[in-house]
């Protein structure tokens, strides 16, 4: 086997291990499953949940890059921690089967925010299955403008805050839960929802948290706070993310779509959520990771297929994969869906797929913030 055919045949294999992992390939079996062992299939499992981890990870770093590029050249306060988010995880190293990597640990770098979500989950998860009936509550203000939106994170965190001291002090009921801090952008409106999320232990402690906001924001419709059960998915529901990316539209013929949120508007959100802790437990303490610090070098990543010598993996955005430089053969297989490539791609031409926002510097000084 020549060079050529020896690349292509590992490109092959590397692509089959990716794309078993999406439900695209079904490798040829080299014997009937029946002569399968439950070890070999629990492997091959193994082997899957391995490839997947690592096609996530490229899919979030395809998206990321672009993302952080139109975010720096805004040239605001944050410019140098977009930055950062450009060049992570931009060369893996491979030793065995362990992949490292230098990563930027900011919050709106996709890869690093999933990191540290299963790093939150694995914290929480046990505490909260403890909890016969948790209940998973909304609460909400009336949406405010970029100059309005650091004040109103930081009311609506020391009234949950007062909430709490007015529960355990008048009501003898100690709230136990998770907290956690959300902002999305209204792209009719060109105006921002921060608010909260929490899981606390019970209906009946649900629905006193509700009412002690409504007192303190009776400007608030009871109809937009929100109490229902919730189980484990909730529990990951709650650490998925701190903003969307995209946000729901109205069709002149009455279709709801998703566009992208201008990058403009994600700054807004991204500056004042600084100095904000996003999750914070509520009645008892965890050894949680910190959201801003960086991700432990030390922490490695288990590849598919171990390799016999170091293998250094280089970021390449066009393909949307780590490539080892030396024979051309991609990390993960990973291909892009068309829509989510026209989706990522929009943020390098600078496209937000509907209305242009305005350019907000700051949103703590509330500089060239519009009319509403």
């Amino acid at each position: 086997m020549d060079a050529v055919e020896a690349l292509s045949e590992r490109t092959r294999r590397a692509q089959e291990v990716a794309g078993e992992a999406l439900g695209r390939v079904v490798r040829p079996a080299a014997t009937e499953p029946g002569d399968r062992s439950l070890d070999t299939l629990a492997q091959l499992d193994q082997k899957d949940r391995k490839a997947s981890r690592l096609v996530n990870r490229a899919r979030r770093m395809f998206a990321t890059k672009p993302m952080a590029v139109r975010l720096a050249e805004l040239r605001g306060s944050l410019e140098q921690q977009y930055r950062n988010a450009i060049y992570c995880a931009s060369r893996l190293t491979q030793e065995g089967a362990r992949i490292r990597g230098k990563y930027c640990g900011t919050r709106w770098c996709l890869v690093c925010s999933a990191i540290r979500t299963a790093k939150l989950i694995r914290v929480y998860e046990p505490i909260l299955k403890t909890w016969e009936h948790p209940c998973f509550v909304t609460l909400t203000v009336p949406n405010c403008s970029a100059n309005e939106l650091f004040g109103v994170i930081k009311r609506i965190v020391e009234v949950l805050r007062l909430i709490q001291r007015s529960m355990r002090r008048t009501h003898k009921v100690p709230l136990v839960g998770v907290r956690k801090l959300e902002c999305t952008f209204n792209e009719r409106r060109l105006d921002f929802h921060p608010h909260l999320h929490l899981i606390v232990e019970n209906k009946a402690i649900a629905e006193l948290v509700v009412k002690l906001w409504l007192k303190r924001f009776p400007e608030c419709s009871p109809a937009a706070q929100d109490v229902r059960p919730t189980d484990a998915q909730g529990v990951k529901e709650l650490f998925k993310y701190f903003t969307k990316l995209t946000t729901r539209v109205t069709t002149a013929s009455g279709k709801s779509i998703s566009r992208r949120i201008p990058t403009e508007a994600l700054d807004v959100i991204f500056q004042a959520m600084v100095g904000r802790r996003v999750y914070q437990p509520m009645g008892f303490t965890v050894d949680a990771p910190d959201e801003d610090a960086p991700i432990d070098p030390t922490d490695t990543t288990v590849a598919a297929e171990e390799r016999p010598e170091p293998v250094l993996w280089d970021w390449e955005q066009s393909v949307a994969d780590w490539v080892d430089r030396s024979t051309g053969e991609t990390l993960t297989g990973y291909v892009p869906a068309a829509e989510f490539r026209k989706f990522v791609e929009g943020w390098s031409s600078g496209e937000t797929g509907g209305q242009t926002a305005p350019l907000w510097k700051n949103p703590r000084s509330g500089a060239d913030v519009p009319d509403k």
